[in-house]
C-alpha cells in the first residue's frame, strides 16, 4: 500500500500549535463579567487581595484582568514598601496604567531622612499613572514638628514637594496652549495636600497655583497654605497668582477646602474665578495653629471686599463654610458687635442652601441679621462654636439670639453646634458620660431649650442642637489619617420632639402598671435590653441575631403593641408552635398568635395575665353596658386633648434624658477602659436598675440574669464581668458597643 508523503517543507518546519486552553468556565464568560467578577473584590481585605493574587497567576489574560484590580488603588503607609512597589512597576510597566488612587500617607520614623532617593525614585513614576483619578499626600512630618530638631522636614519641602508640583504644572491649562489629557495626572479629579513649610507650620503657595488651573480637578482639599503674599514688591498682595487672570471660568472645580489657612480677599478673589461652577466651598482661617504665628481675622475684617470675591460664584455656591479666628480674639466671643454692610450683600445666591459659621463671621453678624441681604433660598444654618480657652460659656448654658433666624423666609433648619472641650466641666467630667449627661440635659437648660425651639416653630424653623465629642481633645484640624475627627451627636431634635401634647408632671415612680406609661409603651424587653417600639423592632431582632431558641429560654418578651410586629417576625425566622412550648405557660401571647396552649389563652390571660416588662397586667374588663353606672363614671375619665404648647412635663423630661443618655453613653464608652468602667459604677446591676435614676435602661450592659453562658466568664455582676470588648471576642453580642 503507497502512502502519499507530506512536502518537504510541512515536516521540516511543521507551524507551531497553539497551547490549549484549560478548561475553565470562568473562562467561557465574556471578558465584561469576568471584570466585574473580579471588581467585586476589594484589596483592602487580605482575603480578597490573596484570591487576586492567586487569580493573576492562574494565565496571562487573569493576570492582565486581575492586577487591574490589585493596582488600582495604592496606599503607602510606611517607606519600607516602596522598593518592592518599584519593583513591581519595572518588572511591568503596564501596571502603572492601572493606578487610579494613590494615597502617600508615609508615617514619620527617626531614618525617614535616608529614604530621600527611594521617595525620588517612586515620585519619577508619578507621571506613568496616565489613569490616576484621586490623589491624596500627607507629609509625614506634620504634627511631629521635626523641622525644629533636624532639616529632614526641608527634604520633603524641596524634593517631594517640588516633584509633585513639577507633574502638576505640566498637567495645568496652559496660556495658548491645549491640553492634552493623555499625560501623567491628566485625568486626576480629586487632590488632598496637607504639608508644612520648611520651618514652619504653613507653607507658601509659591508655583502650587496651576492646582486652582488644572484641567480635570473637581475636589481639592488644602491646609495650612497662606495664599496671601508677603514679598516686599508685592502691590496687590496676589503676585504670585497673576497667572489665573487668564483662565476665568475655565476649570471644573467643584469643591474647594482651605482648612486652617491665611486667607484675604485680594487672592480669595483670583482664585474663585477659574471654577465654572464651584458648588461647595470652605473658608477654614487659621483658628488653631497659633505656635508660628498670632491669630488674625481677615475675610470678616473686610466683610464687603469678601462678598465681592464671592460674587463669581455666586450663581453655582450650594453649600459655604466660614472658620473665622475672631471668635478666639474678641473678648466678648457671645456679644460681637454688630456689623453694618452696604450693598446687596448675598441676595444674588439663588443657589445656597447650606451655611455654617460661627458667631463672630461676617454671615452671622453681617448677612444674616438682616433678612433684606441674606441668601433668599438658605435653607440650613449652622451656628458652630468655637473652642475657646477660659470661655466659660456655651450653647446649654446660654443659646444665642435666635430673633433674626425667625425673619428668614426660606429657613427651613437652625442647627447649634457645641464641641465637648467648650462646655462647663472639668477635664476628668468630659470624659465620663455621667457628668456630660446631667450637664446638657439639666431640667431647667432643657425646658430654655424647647422653648427657644417654640418661638423659632411658629416661624416654620426646626431647631437642632448638636454635642461634638473627639476622642482627643489634642487633635486640630486638619485631621490627618489615623486621626479620628469629632462626631455630633443631637441631643435634642424640636421636630422629633414635638409641641403638641398633653402635660404630665407625674414622677415615674407615679405611672400606674395598667395605666402602661409611654417609656413602657415604646420598648420591649429583649435579652435583657430595652428596645425602641414598632418600627426599630425587626431592625434591632436582625442586628442581635435574635433566634427562636431566645424565645423558647423566655429571653424574649413581647408587649401587647408588638403582636402586628412579632406575626411579621415569626414568619420571616420561620418559627413553629413547639418553639413555644417551654414558655407558653408565663407568655400566652405565643399561644394567642398560634392560637394553641397548655391550656386555654383565655383562661391563662385570666389566672395569670399578660406578662409587660416583667409585670402582670390583667386582660382588659369588657365594656361597660350603655347606661350602666360603670358606663357613666367612664364617661367622666375622658382622655385630656393635647394642646400646643412650649412645656414640657416630667415625663417628656424624662424620655429626652433617656435618649440622651443612650446615645452619648453608647458612643464614649468606646473612648477608653477606664470610663467605661467610671460609667458602669454609676449604673446598678439590677435587672431594670430600679436603684438609680434610669430604672428603664440598663447601659452598662451588668445584668446579672442575661446568659448563662457567662458562668464561663466569671459570673454574673462579679469583679471579673468583662468588658464591652471583650464581650465582643467572646461572640456574645453583649455590651454598649454592639448596640
Amino acid at each position: 500500500m503507497s502512502t502519499v508523503a507530506p512536502p518537504a517543507s510541512e515536516t521540516e518546519n511543521p507551524e507551531p500549535q497553539a497551547a490549549p486552553r484549560p478548561d475553565c468556565p470562568l473562562l467561557d464568560l465574556p471578558s465584561e463579567l469576568i471584570i466585574q467578577i473580579i471588581n467585586c473584590f476589594d484589596v483592602w481585605f487580605k482575603c480578597d487581595e490573596d484570591a487576586l493574587h492567586a487569580l493573576a497567576c492562574t494565565c496571562r489574560l487573569l493576570q492582565v484582568l486581575g492586577e487591574e484590580q490589585l493596582y488600582k488603588s495604592i496606599r503607602l503607609r510606611f517607606t519600607d514598601d516602596i522598593g518592592a512597589l518599584i519593583h513591581s512597576f519595572e518588572q511591568r510597566p503596564d501596571r502603572l496604567k492601572a493606578v487610579q488612587k494613590l494615597d502617600i500617607l508615609y508615617k514619620w520614623h527617626p531614618g525617614l531622612h535616608g529614604t530621600l532617593g527611594v521617595r525620588k525614585r517612586f515620585n519619577e513614576l508619578i507621571p506613568d499613572m496616565l489613569n490616576l483619578k484621586e490623589f491624596h499626600v500627607e507629609s509625614p512630618y506634620d504634627n511631629e514638628k521635626k523641622w525644629h530638631e533636624s532639616e529632614s522636614a526641608a527634604d520633603w519641602s524641596g524634593h517631594d514637594m517640588v516633584h509633585f508640583r513639577l507633574h502638576l504644572e505640566r498637567t495645568s491649562l496652559q496660556e495658548g496652549s491645549l491640553f492634552v489629557p493623555d499625560i501623567g495626572l491628566g485625568k486626576l479629579e480629586k487632590f488632598i495636600l496637607h504639608t508644612h513649610g520648611d520651618d514652619q507650620d504653613f507653607w507658601n503657595l509659591n508655583n502650587f497655583e496651576c492646582l486652582f488651573r488644572h484641567p480635570s480637578i473637581r475636589y481639592l482639599h488644602l491646609s495650612c497654605v497662606d495664599l496671601n503674599c508677603s514679598h516686599p514688591a508685592c502691590q496687590d498682595g496676589n503676585c504670585h497668582l497673576i497667572s489665573l487672570k487668564s483662565f476665568e471660568s475655565r476649570t471644573p472645580l467643584e469643591t474647594l477646602i482651605l482648612d486652617e489657612c491665611e486667607i484675604g480677599p485680594a487672592p480669595l478673589a483670583v482664585i474663585l474665578r477659574t471654577p465654572k461652577a464651584l458648588r461647595r466651598l470652605t473658608l477654614g482661617e487659621n483658628l488653631y495653629n497659633s505656635t508660628d504665628r498670632a491669630l488674625r481675622p481677615q475675610l470678616s475684617a473686610k466683610p464687603e471686599e469678601t462678598l465681592l470675591a464671592l460674587a463669581p460664584v455666586a450663581h453655582s455656591l450650594e453649600t459655604l463654610v466660614h472658620t473665622d479666628p475672631t471668635f478666639k480674639t474678641t473678648s466678648d466671643p457671645d456679644h460681637p458687635p454688630p456689623m453694618k454692610i452696604r450693598g446687596d450683600g448675598m441676595r444674588q445666591f439663588h443657589s445656597l442652601k447650606y451655611l455654617e459659621c460661627d458667631p463672630c463671621s461676617l454671615f452671622c453678624r453681617g448677612i444674616l441679621s438682616d433678612h433684606t441681604i441674606s441668601p433668599p433660598s438658605l435653607e440650613t444654618f449652622c451656628l458652630r462654636r468655637p473652642i475657646r480657652e477660659s470661655d466659660g460659656g456655651d450653647f446649654f448654658e446660654r443659646l444665642p439670639n435666635i430673633e433674626p433666624y425667625t425673619r428668614l423666609p426660606s429657613l427651613k433648619t437652625l442647627k447649634l453646634v457645641q464641641p465637648l472641650q467648650g462646655i462647663n466641666l472639668d477635664w476628668d467630667e468630659r470624659r465620663s458620660p455621667g457628668p456630660i449627661i446631667e450637664y446638657v440635659c439639666n431640667d431647667d437648660r432643657v425646658r430654655e431649650r424647647h422653648a427657644r425651639a417654640f418661638e423659632l416653630h411658629q416661624a416654620r424653623v426646626e431647631m437642632k442642637v448638636y454635642i461634638e465629642i473627639s476622642a482627643k481633645e489634642s487633635l486640630i484640624p486638619p485631621y490627618l489619617t489615623g486621626e479620628s475627627s469629632p462626631a455630633s451627636l443631637c441631643i435634642y431634635d424640636s421636630e422629633k420632639v414635638g409641641f403638641c401634647r398633653v402635660i404630665d408632671d407625674r414622677s415615674d415612680d407615679e405611672w400606674d402598671a395598667e395605666d402602661i406609661s409611654e417609656a413602657q409603651e415604646k420598648h420591649a424587653t429583649l435579652m435583657g435590653r430595652r428596645v425602641p417600639f414598632s418600627e426599630e423592632f425587626l431592625r434591632y431582632i436582625d442586628e442581635m441575631d435574635i433566634e427562636p431558641q431566645d424565645i423558647r429560654d423566655g429571653l424574649v418578651e413581647i408587649p401587647v403593641g408588638f403582636l402586628e410586629d412579632f406575626r411579621r417576625y415569626i414568619d420571616e425566622m420561620i418559627i413553629r408552635p413547639e418553639d413555644f412550648r417551654d414558655s407558653l405557660a408565663e407568655n400566652p401571647v405565643g399561644a394567642l398568635i398560634f392560637g394553641q396552649s397548655v391550656t386555654e389563652p383565655s383562661q391563662q390571660i385570666e389566672e395569670h395575665g399578660m406578662k409587660v416588662n416583667g409585670e402582670r397586667l390583667r386582660n382588659p374588663p369588657q365594656e361597660p353596658e350603655e347606661g350602666s353606672e360603670r358606663c357613666q363614671q367612664s364617661e367622666k375619665k375622658e382622655a385630656p386633648v393635647p394642646t400646643l404648647t412650649d412645656q414640657l412635663g416630667k415625663r417628656d423630661l424624662f424620655l429626652l434624658k433617656v435618649d440622651v443618655r443612650h446615645d452619648i453613653a453608647t458612643h464614649m464608652l468606646w473612648l477608653d477602659e477606664w470610663s467605661e468602667q467610671d460609667f458602669s459604677d454609676e449604673d446598678s446591676f439590677d435587672e431594670y436598675d430600679d436603684n438609680d435614676n434610669y430604672p428603664y435602661e440598663d447601659l452598662d450592659g451588668d445584668m446579672e440574669y442575661f446568659d448563662p453562658d457567662l458562668e464561663e466568664h466569671g459570673g454574673y455582676g462579679s469583679d471579673d464581668m468583662p468588658t464591652s470588648s471583650e464581650y465582643a471576642a467572646m461572640g456574645l453580642g453583649v455590651g454598649i458597643d454592639d448596640d
